[in-house]
């Protein structure tokens, strides 16, 4: 479950895009290492959140439907 963008709800004016990825099924240390992404579909547009527990549990159920339709398993994605 990947997020790309500015985050708006806690954006100011010196904010920057990020790209924030959870890899469902994974654990471990990735600092410093080469990861690649495969962008398989689009969830929703960024928007901003009434609340910290309303962004929580949005974010929370976008990665149970990724977890849903596309399993646990790691997917090896080789040069």
């Amino acid at each position: 479950a990947v997020n790309v963008g500015l985050p708006p709800t806690y954006a100011d004016d010196a904010a920057s895009a990020h790209l924030e990825a959870n890899l469902i099924g994974y654990t471990g240390d990735l600092y410093g290492a080469s990861v690649s992404l495969a962008f398989t579909r689009w969830l929703r547009p960024s928007r901003v959140f009434d609340s910290l527990d309303e962004l929580i549990a949005t974010v929370e159920g976008n990665i149970g439907d990724i977890r849903h339709n596309l399993g646990e398993q790691g997917v090896s994605i080789r040069d």
